[in-house]
């Protein structure tokens, strides 16, 4: 079994664990304050961002340097490669930010939302690419807060953002 899900590690996720009972929730509220009408069409472009978002921190959280690689530990880098590791960080991100801007239209909060991603991608495309070239520690430590930093302006720009925009 543990081969298994090493060879497949994006189906041991959590996020989908989390995510669907809070739908659930989410879905039963919505259900309440609206007497039984349609549920918001687009909740699950919120979703996806979210189950994205989890992956981009678990692949950001175990990208190292090879000099910082320990023996025994399994870390992206490790398992796939460097490379690999960084494109599927990279491609996460990119997943997540197609699907915030798909929950941002359902909202009407497109175009910043755009500019978010826009920007943050390219700002986490040139430090990986530094990091391609020059696999340093210092470089490799950048990708567990990019992730977190990634994440919370994420959330932040489809929860926050809408309302402030409006105001």
């Amino acid at each position: 079994m543990g081969d298994w899900l090493r060879a497949h590690p994006f189906t041991l996720h959590v996020d989908p664990l989390v995510d669907h009972p809070a739908y659930r929730f989410i879905r039963l509220r919505l259900r309440l304050a609206c007497d039984g009408s349609a549920l918001p069409h687009g909740l699950h472009w919120f979703l996806a961002a979210g189950y994205c978002n989890g992956m981009v921190v678990e692949i950001g959280r175990k990208i190292r340097a090879p000099e910082d690689e320990e023996r025994g530990v399994e870390t992206y880098t490790a398992v796939w490669g460097r490379s690999s590791a960084v494109l599927a960080w990279l491609g996460a991100s990119a997943a997540t930010g197609i699907f915030a801007v798909c929950a941002a239209s359902r909202v009407a909060f497109v175009l910043p939302t755009i500019v978010l991603v826009v920007v943050l991608l390219g700002g986490l495309a040139v430090a990986s690419v530094r990091f391609l070239r020059s696999p340093a520690a210092a470089r490799a430590a950048f990708f567990e807060p990019a992730s977190g930093i990634w994440t919370l302006l994420i959330y932040l720009g489809l929860g926050i953002g809408p309302r402030l925009g409006r105001l």
